[in-house]
């Protein structure tokens, strides 16, 4: 069977005996992604650097008997703002949310629902309403 499709229980299993690291799973799971990614297009943003970065920490954990329950386990969290702020195409809409003060909020307990408008589309509004609009006195107009 493919690493990248053993489920929770069975990947900790495995790491429990040694058989598998945190590592060997994240690096499955990137390579799957790499291969299906243009088709399926489930990924805004994705850091594989950061991933194994994190996937060693794991290891490092279990190593010295410091692992939670589900640690080494990849998930894949979806971040409204770090994913607007790494595609590239939203500086306009965090910014408006960096001076509205949400990013905080954003960031905490979900659901939330965002309308979010690209920077191409910021670009189609009337000559100096988001710099209107990002102005210290206009921020209750953000809200």
């Amino acid at each position: 069977m493919d690493i990248y499709r053993l489920s929770a229980e069975a990947a900790l299993a495995r790491m429990e005996t040694g058989d598998l690291t945190a590592r060997d799973l994240v690096q499955a799971c990137l390579d799957r992604i790499a291969d299906r990614e243009d088709a399926v297009g489930a990924w805004a943003f994705l850091d594989p650097d950061l991933a194994l970065t994190q996937a060693d920490a794991a290891d490092r954990r279990r190593r010295d008997g410091q692992a939670g329950p589900l640690n080494g386990i990849p998930v894949g969290i979806k971040d409204i703002i770090d994913t607007a702020v790494a595609a590239g195409s939203f500086k306009t809409l965090a910014a408006a949310l960096t001076e509205a003060d949400l990013i905080g909020a954003l960031k905490g307990k979900g659901p939330f629902t965002v309308f979010a408008p690209t920077d191409e589309a910021f670009a189609k509004l009337p000559k100096g309403t988001v710099e209107s609009l990002l102005k210290p006195e206009n921020r209750d107009m953000l809200i």
